[in-house]
């Protein structure tokens, strides 16, 4: 088989994966997939990829800052709007994103987040990186990637529980 057939496969096999991942942080549209196609760019200037034990867990890393760089650029640009990014992974997400283990009604919820607690949740969650990857993606440490996802993840609760039911913490 050929490196362009093997390349190929390659991209079929994550290529899902890899555009959830985009369309989660960036929401669906132009800039996921821009993401999605300059991190198969990336990954075709690297093949074959020597040293890489897991393809797909590399590609996800690779997504995951070029996304940072896109929101870092948007924040230049012009404020992130939180309501412009409702809507994302709903009924008409991105394709593959049906594959992400986290059902409809959280998702709903996780676009509301911000931006940083987006990544940390998507990145955490879905793509099981540690916070110690985390906090090297975001540009702080650890201790505050931990936070961010804590207060995320409190902040879904407060949305996802009804405030008569009982969590962990109150019992």
């Amino acid at each position: 088989m050929t490196n362009q057939a093997l390349f190929h496969e390659i991209v079929e096999a994550h290529s899902s994966a890899v555009l959830a991942v985009c369309a989660s942080v960036l929401g669906p549209g132009p800039d996921a997939e821009d993401a999605w196609q300059e991190t198969f760019v990336s990954a075709l200037r690297a093949y074959p990829f020597d040293g890489v034990a897991n393809v797909e867990a590399w590609l996800v890393r690779v997504a995951g800052r070029r996304c940072i760089d896109v929101l870092r650029g948007r924040r230049r640009e012009q404020p992130i709007d939180d309501a412009d990014l409702l809507g994302v992974l709903g009924r008409d997400h991105a394709p593959g994103a049906d594959e992400l283990a986290l059902p409809d009604e959280v998702w709903e919820h996780v676009v509301t987040l911000t931006p940083r607690q987006r990544f940390v949740i998507v990145h955490r969650y879905v793509a099981g990186w540690s916070f110690g990857e985390i906090a090297a993606e975001l540009d702080c440490s650890p201790a505050a990637a931990r936070r961010c996802g804590s207060d995320a993840v409190a902040a879904l609760r407060a949305r996802l529980v009804p405030s008569d039911t009982p969590t962990e913490e109150s019992r």
